[in-house]
């Protein structure tokens, strides 16, 4: 299998065969195909030589930055670390896609710091190739259907790799499974309110061992909500983690407030309410920060 892969969007062809006759020419094995390039659909060639390969070129371009398959190869090698990230020389960093522009980025036709990338991650001129770890990511994971991966969000269980168009069906079904989750938990615990306490009210008092209850049981769906928003951004598929921060939002709000309610056996008053749904959405966005900072 080849040691090299290049990514790049169908208009950049004659850029990515000047730098894949150069890396030849070097005594690199390359794989680039004109027939399968970036546009092209994200078929079993290219995932099988993607994840044989000992590292991943992208070319960033204004065509490649729309892309989704080069986005989605992209991804996956910085997932498996081994992307060495390029561009051209008249396209602007700025451009280049969220989640990909904290990656120190290499003119294409700067071959001197290519080659030296290509070292640090084991590509060789020789046939020996580094065995890299897959990171759990598989064939399944990255060519199931769009009902497929709705069915693995809706039973919770989000690989830790997709395609963003199939990481957005995994988040709506992941939405669906935790409000099942949600009115299950609401009618579960009103009957376990009404059959343990006859004849009183959740507030009556705001008994503490009702809402610690309570509070023990939202922390456990804020805490898996949290884990799995991490592992879409983990992937950088910030659209399903996007669509998916409500419900992580939502639950640690509830964890706060039944929280505030066992400690102090009142109502949270309205001056904090306020903060505490404004300091939800910052600390939402510092976790994001810090996984595409940790993922650099």
């Amino acid at each position: 299998m080849s040691s090299i892969f290049i990514s790049y969007s169908r208009s950049d062809q004659s850029t990515a065969k000047a730098l894949a006759d150069a890396l030849t020419f070097g005594g690199y094995k390359v794989w680039w195909d004109a027939e399968l390039v970036g546009a092209d659909d994200f078929t079993d060639v290219i995932l099988d030589a993607l994840r044989a390969s000992s590292a991943v070129i992208v070319i960033w371009s204004k065509a490649s930055a729309k892309s989704k398959f080069v986005r989605d190869e992209a991804r996956l090698a910085l997932h498996l670390r081994k992307l060495v990230a390029t561009k051209l020389r008249n396209f602007d960093r700025i451009e280049i896609p969220l989640g990909f522009g904290g990656q120190h980025t290499d003119e294409v036709d700067d071959y001197t710091q290519i080659i030296k990338a290509l070292t640090k991650l084991g590509a060789h001129r020789d046939e020996t190739e580094e065995k890299r770890p897959e990171y759990a990511v598989t064939a399944n994971s990255l060519l199931m259907s769009k009902w497929r991966a709705f069915g693995a969000g809706l039973i919770l269980q989000i690989p830790r790799f997709q395609l963003a168009d199939r990481g957005i069906y995994s988040s709506l079904g992941a939405i669906i499974g935790y409000g099942v989750l949600s009115v299950g938990f609401w009618f579960g615990a009103d009957a376990l309110f009404k059959h343990w306490k006859p004849g009183e009210t959740w507030s009556h008092g705001y008994d503490p061992e009702w809402f610690s209850l309570m509070t023990i049981w939202a922390f456990a769906l804020a805490a898996l909500a949290w884990r799995h928003l991490t592992a879409w951004f983990n992937q950088r598929n910030f659209l399903a983690g996007a669509l998916f921060s409500l419900p992580a939002c939502l639950f640690t709000i509830l964890f706060l407030g039944t929280g505030y309610i066992v400690f102090t056996g009142e109502a949270p008053p309205d001056n904090l309410v306020y903060p505490t749904l404004a300091l939800v959405p910052a600390t939402l966005g510092g976790w994001i920060l810090h996984l595409v900072r940790r993922n650099g």
